[in-house]
């Protein structure tokens, strides 16, 4: 029974920092974001980098977003990964 605890809690760490880049991933590539600074954002890389670089159409496409946003989002600290991942539920539930 002790080895199922430790499993759980990866299990349910896997899945809050799932659903937390897809959120930001969401926000990133499609939103405009609070003050529009998701849309500032990606008008900056196009700017940048030019409309047919591999980073532009990385920033406009969600699952490309979420392979990396994965990444970063386990050093972020578990509360913000939580609240990401309730954000993303509620997106979800919502646009139903």
């Amino acid at each position: 029974m002790k080895q199922l605890i430790p499993d759980l809690k990866e299990f349910f760490d896997l899945a809050i920092t799932a659903l937390a880049a897809a959120r930001l991933a969401w926000l990133i590539s499609k939103e405009d974001g609070p003050g529009n600074l998701a849309a500032n954002g990606r008008l900056w890389v196009v700017q940048n980098a030019g409309s047919d670089s591999w980073l532009t159409a990385g920033i406009h496409c969600p699952a490309c977003m979420s392979f990396w946003l994965s990444l970063l989002l386990w050093f972020v600290p578990r509360p913000l990964r939580l609240w990401l991942a309730t954000a993303e539920l509620a997106r979800q539930l919502v646009r139903r």
